[in-house]
């Protein structure tokens, strides 16, 4: 994902790929060994990334501490706007519309 081209539309459009990628922001991990913490670091390090990835596709709306918070915000009005719409016209939706 961190390779990805992203736009707000398309995180709009799928919020559960945000909602997973913060989760595993706060990954612990199941092990205490050196290897298997160093492994948990790298995870929760590319998922921050990606993270601040996200939040730079929200031109200065968003703090990139409080991006999930900022970003639910942002789908509820999305879900707000597009709730009468047919579903294949959200699918194939490729510009926000005002």
């Amino acid at each position: 994902m961190n390779n990805l081209k992203i736009s707000q539309l398309m995180l709009k459009k799928q919020p559960q790929a945000v909602k997973s990628i913060h989760k595993i922001c706060s990954y612990v991990g199941t092990s205490d060994t050196t290897e298997n913490n160093e492994k948990t670091k790298r995870i929760r390090d590319t998922a921050n990334a990606i993270t601040n990835k996200m939040a730079d596709c929200f031109d200065g709306g968003s703090e990139k501490d409080n991006f999930y918070t900022f970003f639910t915000e942002q789908v509820k009005k999305f879900q707000e706007k597009s709730s009468s719409w047919p579903s294949e016209k959200i699918t194939y939706l490729t510009t926000e519309e005002n």
